[in-house]
Parts: C-alpha cells; sequence; structure tokens
C-alpha cells in the first residue's frame, strides 16, 4: 500500500529511552486506577488538547492516561469524542489519540491507536484507518476492538451503522466537553 508518509509519522513512536521510563511509571500504576479516575485522566487530557495544550504531558501523565485507557469502559466511552466527525472534540481527541500511540509503549498504544483509527474510519479516512489499525495490532496482535473494527471494515459495514456504538458512553466523558455540558 502506498500512504502518505505524513500518516506514518502520526503514530511513529517516540524516543526508546522515554517511552522505557513511562512504561516504568506505568507499571508503577497499574491496578490503582478506577473507572472514575480514569474518566476524569482523559477529561482533563481532551479539554487540554481542545484548548491546544497537549504539547508538555509529563511523563507520568501520559502513564496515567494508559492506564486510563485501559479500562474498557474509559477506553470505549472514548468512541464518542470522534462524533460528530467535524467537532472541535472530534479533532482534540483524535490529536490526543495520536500522541499516546507515539508516546506510549507496547501493548499499552494499541489502546489510543484503536481510536484514532475509530476516528479516522467514522470520518471516512481510510489510508489513516490502515495505519491506525496496523499499529495497534502490531503493540497487541490479540487487541480486541482493534480485530472487531478490522472485521467491520472487512464486511463492508460503513461508518453510519457503527455511529450507534459510539453514542454508547456510558459515564457521560463527552458530556462535559461539549458547549454548554459544563467543565
Amino acid at each position: 500500500m502506498n500512504t502518505n508518509p505524513t500518516i506514518h509519522a502520526l503514530f511513529r513512536s517516540d524516543d526508546a529511552d522515554r517511552i522505557a521510563q513511562r512504561e516504568s511509571l506505568i507499571d508503577t500504576l497499574r491496578g490503582t486506577g478506577s473507572t472514575e479516575r480514569g474518566t476524569r485522566v482523559v477529561r482533563q487530557a481532551l479539554r487540554r488538547s481542545l484548548d491546544g495544550d497537549l504539547a508538555a504531558l509529563a511523563d507520568s501523565e501520559v502513564a496515567e492516561l494508559a492506564v486510563a485507557l485501559s479500562d474498557p469502559v474509559v477506553r470505549d466511552a472514548c468512541l464518542a469524542t470522534a462524533i460528530p466527525t467535524d467537532s472541535p472534540l472530534a479533532a482534540a481527541a483524535f490529536h490526543l489519540w495520536c500522541g499516546l500511540t507515539r508516546a506510549l509503549p507496547a501493548p499499552e498504544r494499541a489502546e489510543p491507536a484503536v481510536l484514532a483509527a475509530w476516528t479516522a474510519y467514522v470520518r471516512g479516512d481510510g489510508a489513516t484507518v490502515q495505519i491506525a489499525l496496523r499499529t495497534a495490532l502490531d503493540a497487541d496482535p490479540e487487541h480486541r476492538l482493534s480485530r472487531l473494527l478490522l472485521q467491520a471494515i472487512a464486511h463492508g459495514i460503513s461508518p453510519e451503522d457503527l455511529h450507534r456504538v459510539a453514542s454508547h458512553d456510558v459515564i457521560g466523558l463527552c458530556h462535559a466537553l461539549q458547549p454548554g455540558g459544563g467543565r
């Protein structure tokens, strides 16, 4: 497949030494989170991304986000950030997912990579979907959500048909990030 090198750069890993530091932090934090804490951590990062303030995420914040996204309830709620596709939240979330994919070690990088793939899929960006899914499955070959999305694509399920899945934000992650939803 001939794809734009800029797309590959969205998902290329950061410096190996920094990733190793973050991996150590993730190992320390693993098992200490809760869905409520994960929701707060992700919501705060999304707010920062909406404000254009993600450049300086500390390694500890990256590790906390990895732990938060390892909770399937939090990760699945993040699917809702992609809709509507032309919203500032969708753009900010995609920026966050790509940054986390670059910043995290395997297998943790599979979670933000599949979220980036989902965001690209619902907006019709097939090349980015393929690279993001390949990144997720390289990080975790058994990653369930990545495999499900790959199967949906292979079976021709349209993004519109999958919108119901993305709107299943049972923890209200996105509500506070929408205009008038409260911060």
